[in-house]
């Protein structure tokens, strides 16, 4: 009756864990993924010993029923340091009720017989843990994967890592407890060929006085997996850099590099291999690796890439320099003073001096990229103006009558950089003030560029009986005498219009006369001075 009563309980308790346990996490295991193994083989048995005593929160007294691992701690990490190795110096364990002796005499066994730790039975627990790494080349068929045992007292259970199950999995058919078979189910579909899988075994002792996991052997395929052949040779590597450097061997951004581990022995230790380096900072810089495998060979390598992050500087210089003003006169060339202090400057992409053509505003631009493939550009803006000022003179009739009025305007302009100064001036008065003959005038202008340009102008005054007997009427202050002097006047016009010439003079020399006579009286001493000046050219 007892016994079939633990049977229905059993049955049970298995039926509503393969429920609510299939996939559990592995506490904080670091997953064992290997990378390439080519013999198929298991490593030898390692122990965690752990002598924390823990209560039972399982209600249903069954030896190593699935409930009670609700209390146990989570599994080691692969690489913890609490990890030994089976075998005659492995840990001791002593009892009080056996003494002391080795946890696990046999690394390929286990073969685990000490005396329990606990004070009784159900309500109190212990968990000891066991590893071991199965190597299964990349092809190999898995139809059917197990852990066998005998002797587990008082109950076991399997979790892998992987690939596949990074954090650990714990399936549902890898109990074994009270009335049930000393063997796992078959755990094919949680196992990964082409790498390393990590089998963990949680045994837990539930009652005293024995504590016991006599056998522990790993089945693929209905066969017992060879212990792995011994792997003396450390991995190798294959690094690729990205982004590739340039022709030149630099780069311009941060750079990667993909060691590409292998290991055909036992395969890659992933939490003991640095799988890919990433550079900071610029210049020479040696990113290392260094690489484990599962057996503990190592191996390091290093990779050194020149990093140029930097664009080039320029420092630009103006020549010929631009006046106070800011302009030129001539053509300028820019010499931009390109400089790289990482890569070094590209000369052929790089524009080291330009010149200017044309005049106003002008942008000159250039570009630069160093070795490493940075570019930069810049500009520079001058002013160039190499047309002089014009000068211009208006309103000038040419020939003046002695008489007449000269009005002539002077204009000075730039169309660039503007006037900066003139000695541009009208010139206005009687045509007798500036004397008989012909008079040029003259004057220059200066633009803010310093271009200077200069602008004349000429015109004649002239003479004849007419234009002197008017300019007569406007220099006397008596209506008769300019009336007698313009008489004499025309007698000598018209004497010479008939070619007496003895005449002319005896009526020129009559108005000589009376201009004299009249010399601070009706005209003033200088009037009657340019009167008897303009007569004398008649």
């Amino acid at each position: 009756m007892r016994v079939a009563l633990l049977q229905r309980r059993a049955f049970a308790r298995a039926v509503v864990f393969a429920v609510f346990v299939i996939g559990a996490v592995v506490g904080s295991a670091a997953p064992a993924v290997a990378s390439g193994p080519t013999t198929l083989g298991v490593s030898g048995w390692q122990v965690y010993s752990n002598t924390n005593i823990f209560g039972n929160p399982d209600a249903l007294q069954i030896h190593g029923d699935p409930g009670e691992y609700a209390a146990a701690p989570a599994i080691p990490a692969q690489n913890d340091p609490g990890w030994a190795d089976c075998g005659p110096s492995s840990p001791l364990r002593s009892s009080p009720y056996n003494g002391t002796h080795p946890l696990c005499p046999n690394a390929t066994t286990i073969g685990m017989a000490v005396g329990s730790i606990l004070s009784g039975c159900w309500s109190q627990l212990n968990f000891t843990y066991f590893q071991a790494l199965v190597s299964i080349p990349a092809g190999t068929t898995i139809s059917q994967f197990s852990v066998n045992m005998s002797g587990a007292d008082d109950g076991a259970r399997i979790s892998l890592v992987n690939s596949q199950y990074p954090n650990g999995v714990t399936p549902s058919n890898g109990y074994i407890y009270q009335l049930t078979p000393q063997s796992t189910g078959n755990l094919a579909s949680y196992v990964a060929a082409g790498e390393v899988n990590r089998v963990v075994i949680t045994q837990v002792d539930d009652c005293a006085v024995g504590n016991n996991l006599n056998s522990a052997q790993i089945l693929l395929n209905g066969t017992v997996i060879p212990p792995a052949p011994a792997d003396t040779t450390p991995p190798t590597d294959n690094p690729v850099v990205s982004p590739a450097a340039n022709g030149a061997g630099w780069n311009n951004s941060d750079v990667t590099v993909n060691w590409n581990w292998t290991d055909s022995g036992s395969g890659i230790d992933l939490s003991h291999c640095t799988q890919s380096s990433a550079s900071t900072g610029e210049g020479a810089i040696t990113l290392t690796s260094t690489c484990q495998d599962i057996a503990g060979n190592q191996a390091s390598d290093s990779v050194t890439v020149h990093v140029d992050k930097t664009a080039p500087t320029d420092s630009p210089v103006v020549s010929p320099a631009a006046n106070g003003a800011g302009w030129n006169n001539s053509d300028v060339t820019v010499n931009w003073n390109w400089t790289d202090s990482g890569s070094g400057i590209d000369l052929s992409h790089c524009t080291q001096s330009s010149t200017s053509t044309g005049e106003g505003a002008i942008t000159l631009t250039s570009t630069c990229q160093d070795i490493a493939g940075n570019q930069a550009s810049d500009s520079v803006t001058v002013h160039v103006d190499k047309t002089a000022p014009v000068l211009a003179y208006s309103g000038n009739a040419g020939t003046y009558a002695a008489d007449q009025s000269v009005s002539i305007s002077c204009s000075a302009s730039d169309a660039l950089s503007g006037v900066a100064s003139s000695t541009c001036a009208a010139v206005s008065g009687p045509a007798w003030s500036f004397g008989l003959g012909t008079h040029t005038v003259s004057a220059t202008a200066t633009d803010n560029a310093g271009n200077t340009g200069t602008g004349s102008t000429s015109f004649t005054v002239t003479v004849d009986a007419n234009s002197l007997c008017a300019l007569v009427q406007q220099f006397s202050t008596k209506a008769g005498i300019a009336n007698s002097l313009c008489v004499k006047l025309q007698a000598a016009a018209a004497a010479a219009a008939r070619g007496q010439a003895k005449t002319e003079a005896n009526d020129l020399n009559a108005f000589d006369n009376e201009v004299a006579a009249q010399s601070g009286k009706a005209l003033t001493a200088d009037q009657a001075t340019l009167l008897a000046q303009f007569a004398a050219a008649l």
